[in-house]
Formats: structure tokens, C-alpha cells, sequence
């Protein structure tokens, strides 16, 4: 008989065990994630990706305020000596080419120096003024805004920006109009 009660006992602590590290599973669904796959991962990320007012903004200012680069006196670029230093620091920003078409128009090396052109910036994104955002695919968007001051006048900015993997904008393109 006590045999029969010790395997009774033992039997009943295995099956509350189990029955604990069970219902502990179904409470805790964050484990079973770790359990997909990285393609499944990916396709979540893709469906939840969205361009936002504040991206725009930010990546927007962020490229405007590493275009325009503290010099000296001289016009001499104080943090960078190159033209290739200065383009990489924008790789996490631009495509080499949106880069490219304002760097090489207000920079230039002389002497295995790198000197800003005296001139005023750009015409760019307002954030305070209103634009279309257009969805062209599920990472690929196109931002257009009418702007006028001053200097430039009337203008149209349309800016193409892709969500990179995370979720991070990207500008490919700038024209104007």
C-alpha cells in the first residue's frame, strides 16, 4: 500500500508540473514568438511600415543641418577634409546621388582641403507649411510641398523616401518643380 501511495504522489507532482509549465506557455505568448522563423519576422515588419509626419521631418532637418557644415573664417569646413568624407557622412541619410547633387554644387577641395561655396542654402522642406505625402509602393513614398520665400521664389520640393528594413526613411530622390 505505500508503494502505491509514493507513485500515487510522485505520479500527481508530474502531472501538476505539467500542467503548470503548460498553462505558465499559454500565459507567456512572447516565448512562443522566439519560434518563427526570420521570413515570418520580416512580413509582420513589412505590413506595419508607415511613413510619419515626424520621419519627414527628422530626416529632412537632419540632411539640411549636415549639408550645412560649420567652417572658419575662410570659408574652410572645420569637421571634414574631403569631399568623400563629407559624402559618407551622409550614407545613412541619402542615396549617393541625392547627396551628390547638393555636395557637389556647394563644396569643393583645394589644396587637400574642403571649403564651402558662400551662398545661401537650398530651397527646402517647410515642416510648418503644408504637403502631400503619396504612398507609391509599401516602402516608397513621395512628399510634395509648394514653398515660397524671397529668395527663391515659388518652388515645389518633391522628395522620395523609402522605409528601410527598420522602418528608418531613406531619401532616393529630390527634384524641383
Amino acid at each position: 500500500m505505500k508503494i502505491r501511495n509514493i507513485f500515487l504522489i510522485i505520479f500527481s507532482v508530474f502531472i501538476l508540473t505539467f500542467i503548470t509549465v503548460n498553462a505558465d506557455m499559454t500565459k507567456q505568448p512572447e516565448l512562443m514568438n522566439e519560434k518563427y522563423s526570420s521570413h515570418d519576422i520580416k512580413l509582420v515588419k513589412k505590413q506595419t511600415r508607415k511613413l510619419d509626419k515626424q520621419q519627414i521631418e527628422n530626416v529632412m532637418s537632419e540632411f539640411m543641418d549636415q549639408l550645412v557644415q560649420e567652417v572658419d573664417d575662410n570659408y574652410k569646413v572645420i569637421k571634414y577634409n574631403s569631399i568623400t568624407e563629407l559624402k559618407n557622412s551622409f550614407s545613412h541619410l541619402a542615396s549617393p546621388n541625392v547627396v551628390d547633387q547638393f555636395i557637389d554644387y556647394y563644396y569643393y577641395e583645394e589644396d587637400d582641403m574642403l571649403y564651402i561655396v558662400p551662398t545661401e542654402t537650398p530651397p527646402w522642406f517647410e515642416p510648418s507649411n503644408d504637403y502631400q505625402l503619396e504612398k507609391l509602393n509599401e516602402n516608397h513614398y513621395r512628399v510634395i510641398q509648394t514653398n515660397n520665400s524671397d529668395l527663391h521664389g515659388e518652388y515645389t520640393i518633391v522628395i522620395d523616401i523609402k522605409l528601410n528594413e527598420l522602418n528608418e526613411p531613406y531619401i532616393i530622390n529630390i527634384t524641383y518643380e
